[in-house]
């Protein structure tokens, strides 16, 4: 079994809190094989991993924000009504509401641009 895990501020650059949890999750499935998507800040602030990375956690993708321009780009961004239940399922607070695999095609389309 292959899991992903969306780790944000934290894990494999930051020591302590959720990255100890997410380090004793992998180190203790050592059956399943682990992807880290991990959204960081900046290269600067967050240069090399804080932990010994377990064999079992097969791939790394990091997100830096500081790499994203968040700049107008004038032209507007047009949501399919499929993608906007899906945003607003996200949204609602209830986890039953959430089509996770929209949010996680999103997210693709997202890191993709």
């Amino acid at each position: 079994m292959r899991v992903c895990l969306i780790c944000e501020g934290s894990y494999p650059y930051v020591p302590g809190g959720v990255s100890s949890w997410v380090q004793m999750l992998c180190s203790q499935f050592q059956d399943v094989e682990f992807v880290v998507w991990a959204i960081a800040t900046t290269r600067e602030e967050m240069p090399g991993y804080a932990c010994r990375i377990p064999e079992n956690v097969k791939e790394i993708r990091t997100l830096y924000l500081g790499d994203a321009a968040f700049k107008k780009s004038g032209r507007k961004i047009r949501l399919t009504k499929e993608e906007k239940e899906t945003l607003k399922g996200l949204l609602s607070g209830s986890v039953d509401a959430v089509n996770w695999t929209g949010v996680l095609d999103l997210a693709k389309q997202t890191i993709s641009i």
